[in-house]
């Protein structure tokens, strides 16, 4: 019946597979009838097991690790072949792997990271697992391995990160990955070593970052002595990406607040250019599941309320913007709204007392410039003309709020320029990513206080104010089509006849429609009248009479030639009816 007929002859089919010297091969023809045995008796495993992890203590000690990777070798086989009887042989595998892991061995624990990965890929929801917590540590100490040999330092690494991706991919499949991420990514647990450990393999080479832990202004460290391969950067990428889709509503905030927390450690990650930080939040971005990415960019902007360096805080301002998804903005004015308050706080410090440092203050207008260029480079992901023209009203609204609530600001001694101003600035930015208007409509929301202020005192609000009327009477590129074919005919033209006939071909190859104002009974005519009344202001503050105001929509469209003689009402009454 030969040693199949025989199942207490187990002993033998075992010793069968080890070569006679340490070093040479396994005997893989005796490995499948190991593993046809054990299919024919399972009850065998469990000593089959015992005798494979006795010899592994007895061989790793007299460094026979020939011998050690033959066994786990035959583990490996016995798991892919006898994946219905794992429960037999589990405990047994689990303490051998352990055993590796602890060695001083950086071969045996790549090849007990590897096979650790292997037991992953069989398993199932009914499988029962012992205790593989303790693998974590492990895996941790593998991806942080600073070993002196490049290459050997890289496999470590390598093998560590997979164990982690293997290991995170266990508890999701037993429903256990909420309780670990809970234990192992929460920032005020002292267990909070995974996030690091991704991140740190993430690092591009050559990144500089900066010690800005309670100084603005510290000197840029060098880069980082031991630049991480590209395949420990894309596999680590991975790994942060596999994390982030299996997260809930609950622990996306824990994994938030552990990258966020990496980012602030020193050396901080965000200066001097927040391309990292940019690189690490967009990947949880596009893998986190469609109904978290609010909770996400909430979070991400709520962090801009801590006591951050104002360097530090601009950054996190430029990275919130290049996270944002293009396909899915998300709620948009709540971010403005975020962006707004932060905005503004800047500007009260700006005009506090005591005075700010030149130095102080010019962190504070690179972060206010920020801010501005921010919400309109939120407004060009956002794709319905309705939203951005709800986006400009509501910037309208906190503005009339704020000249409302903060009285000396917005009273007197240029404080108007500080706070109207940098807010006329965002509803240009907005109103300038229009391509066409939302259903022939404009909110005279937005409209009433715009023609309002286009007949302040100021200047340069004036023009402002007259920036964004013809952003949203013109939207798109068409105005600059048209003011260039006006500037061209007139160095050729000596009369008016050319220019208004460009500018009625102009008009009819624009396709555009009469603008309405909404919510009120204001019509297409009295509102070009308005705008035009508001053009003449501008044209007399700034240099007296019709030319001035046709000057200032020049400059404003971009163009520096000469103007040709036509007044504001004209001009704006012949946008009016292009439009």
């Amino acid at each position: 019946m030969g040693i199949y007929g025989n199942s207490k002859k187990y002993k033998k089919v075992v010793e069968a597979v080890y070569p006679s010297i340490p070093d040479g091969e396994i005997q893989m023809a005796n490995v499948g009838k190991l593993v046809h045995f054990c299919e024919l008796f399972p009850q065998k495993l469990l000593k089959v097991a015992v005798f494979l992890e006795k010899r592994v203590s007895s061989d790793l000690p007299k460094q026979r690790l020939g011998y050690v990777a033959v066994s786990l070798r035959t583990y490996n086989e016995l798991i892919r072949g006898c994946r219905k009887h794992l429960t037999f042989f589990s405990v047994n595998y689990v303490r051998v792997l352990k055993m590796l892991l602890e060695s001083d061995h950086a071969e045996l624990k790549i090849l007990a990271a590897e096979s650790f990965v292997g037991f992953a890929e069989v398993q199932d929801e009914t499988t029962q697992f012992p205790d593989l917590e303790a693998f974590v540590g492990f895996f941790v100490d593998m991806c942080q391995n600073q070993n002196r040999i490049p290459e050997t330092r890289l496999q470590l690494r390598l093998a560590g990160l997979k164990g982690l991706r293997a290991y995170i991919s266990i508890l999701d499949l037993v429903g256990e990955l909420d309780a670990f991420l809970s234990r192992h990514i929460d920032p005020a647990s002292s267990k909070t070593r995974i996030i690091p450990a991704i991140l740190d393999n993430m690092m591009p080479p050559g990144v500089v970052v900066a010690v800005a832990a309670g100084a603005e202004h510290e000197p840029a460290q060098p880069p980082q002595p031991e630049p991480v391969p590209g395949e420990c950067q894309h596999l680590a990428s991975e790994v942060l990406r596999d994390l982030s889709s299996r997260v809930n509503n609950i622990t996306v905030t824990a994994l938030l607040n552990g990258v966020l927390q990496y980012l602030d450690a020193p050396p901080n990650k965000w200066l001097p250019q927040n391309t990292f930080a940019i690189l690490v939040l967009k990947s949880i971005s596009t893998s986190i599941k469609p109904q978290h990415y609010q909770i996400m960019m909430t979070r991400l902007l709520q962090h801009l309320d801590l006591p951050l360096p104002v360097p530090v805080r601009r950054q996190v301002v430029l990275t919130v913007v290049n996270v944002i998804n293009e396909a899915s903005p998300g709620p948009i004015i709540e971010f403005i709204d975020y962006l707004l308050r932060h905005l503004l706080k800047s500007i009260e410090i700006c005009s506090g007392v005591p005075t700010p440092s030149a130095v102080d203050m010019q962190d504070q207008r690179a972060l206010q410039v920020s801010i501005v260029d921010s919400i309109g480079v939120i407004s060009k992901k956002v794709p319905s003309p309705l939203q951005k023209m709800e986006a400009s009203a509501f910037i309208m609204h906190r503005l009339l709020d704020i000249k409302r609530t903060h009285p000396a600001l917005a009273s007197g001694g240029g404080g108007v320029d500080r706070i109207v101003t940098p807010l006329l600035e965002c509803v240009l930015q907005v109103s300038q990513t229009l391509t066409k208007l939302p259903s022939d409509s404009v909110p005279s929301s937005l409209l009433g206080p715009l023609l309002d202020l286009g007949v302040c005192d100021d200047p340069a609000i004036r023009v402002l104010v007259l920036r964004i009327i013809r952003s949203i009477i013109v939207p798109g590129k068409t105005l600059e089509q048209m003011w260039n074919i006006i500037t061209s005919k007139s160095d050729h033209s000596s009369n008016g006849s050319n220019t208004s006939g460009a500018l009625a071909k102009s008009a009819s190859s624009s396709s555009l429609t009469p603008v309405a104002v909404s919510g009120g009974s204001t019509s297409s005519s009295s509102s070009s009248s308005s705008a035009s009344a508001a053009g003449a202001g501008a044209g007399a503050g700034a240099g007296g009479g019709s030319a001035g105001a046709a000057a200032a929509a020049g400059g404003a469209a971009g163009g520096s030639a000469v103007v040709p003689a036509l007044s504001s009402h004209a001009l704006f009454n012949t946008l009016a009816s292009a439009n």
